[in-house]
């Protein structure tokens, strides 16, 4: 069956998950510079003009790629805090995944470094990969907010957003090190950062003034 004939036959669905799947194997191999549209399309056995009936350029598979990660990790750090029954014990278990996570897609992290330079050396683009950016955030601050509360520190001067952001830049920064020197950020190092986190946020609360007539103070 010809490329052609394969994509009249196949449902648009389906041929755009194997377009993404193509394209991540493309970007792993070459990186975000080295790949081409040409490449992905030969990699998913479809032509080109398949590739750009589903994608307006590379920066656009790159940024469906990007979001469907979002998603399944997403999945991935909710399954594991829920298998853990959440609290310390969640926390605990979100960072392990984040460790694994650091060793199983190295190249994912090459990939999303070389990206963000990308999108920092062109401003236009740079609004569309922050709009993703934020969707991701966002989901990040809804599981931290969730993982505060389960752990009686909802009422923690740290905005859940604020809070996120700074997570994000330590995982992501960490990653890098491990880019370079594995030896440098063991796996468990994220998870022994967040515990001195919430154990101050904890700390925090703890040490608050009570208003007069306070439940606590009854």
């Amino acid at each position: 069956m010809s490329p052609r004939e394969r994509v009249r036959r196949q449902p648009r669905a389906q041929t755009r998950e194997e377009l993404l799947d193509a394209a991540a194997r493309v970007f792993a191999r070459r990186g975000f510079h080295g790949a081409s549209v040409e490449a992905v399309s030969e990699e998913a056995g479809f032509s080109t003009g398949a590739v750009y009936s589903n994608f307006e350029s590379k920066e656009e598979l790159f940024l469906s790629l990007y979001e469907e990660r979002i998603q399944r990790r997403r999945r991935e750090l909710r399954e594991a805090v829920e298998r853990s029954g959440g609290g310390a014990a969640g926390l605990a278990s979100a960072a392990a995944n984040v460790g694994e996570i650091f060793r199983r897609e190295r190249d994912w992290f090459l990939l999303y470094f070389e990206f963000s330079l990308h999108a920092a050396r062109n401003p236009g683009f740079a609004r569309r990969f922050e709009a993703v950016r934020e969707e991701g955030l966002t989901e990040l601050a809804e599981g931290l907010a969730e993982g505060l509360d389960r752990a009686g520190l909802g009422g923690s001067a740290v905005d859940p957003g604020d809070l996120a952001r700074a997570v994000r830049a330590l995982s992501h920064g960490l990653a890098l090190e491990r880019l370079v020197d594995e030896e440098s950020a063991p796996e468990a190092l994220l998870g022994r950062v967040l515990a001195l986190i919430f154990r101050g946020l904890r700390a925090e609360l703890e040490t608050e003034p009570r208003a007069p007539g306070s439940v606590q103070d009854e």
